[in-house]
Order: C-alpha cells, then structure tokens, then sequence
C-alpha cells in the first residue's frame, strides 16, 4: 500500500540516489509524457536507458508502471 523507499547504487556499489514513492489513488493517475529535452519527462519518472548509436534514448514511467510506459528519444 506504500509509501515505498529505495536506494540506487552505481556499478561501485555507492549510493547514488534514495527515492520513494506514496500509494497512488485512481484520482492521481499519471501517464508518462516525454520531456522536449533529453532525458527529462513531462509527466512521469525518468528512467535512464542506454543510448543508441544514433539517439539519446530514455523513459518517463506513469503512475501505472508499464501500462502508462512512454519509451523517449532524440538524435544524438
């Protein structure tokens, strides 16, 4: 039911992050929107993903995981 809290560590296992989350109600719903600039979201929480040969590339996650997923990129 939440509110959850978690670390990020980086490959040397140090903190890189702590983030959280509270329980989200029917009325909160969120779709993820892709920001105009790279690596930023509209709505959303950002998720990093590795970068192609050709385009920046990242996700904004919605409020419903997956089902509001909107996958973002750019030229590079």
């Amino acid at each position: 039911a939440g509110p959850w809290k978690w670390a990020c560590r980086d490959s040397a296992k140090a903190v890189v992050s702590i983030c959280g989350a509270n329980s989200v109600t029917e009325t909160s719903f969120v779709s993820g929107e892709c920001g105009a600039e790279v690596n930023t979201c509209v709505d959303g929480v950002f998720i990093d993903t590795t970068d192609s040969t050709s385009e920046k590339l990242w996700a904004c996650v919605g409020t419903h995981g997956f089902e509001t997923f909107a996958m973002c990129s750019k030229p590079q």
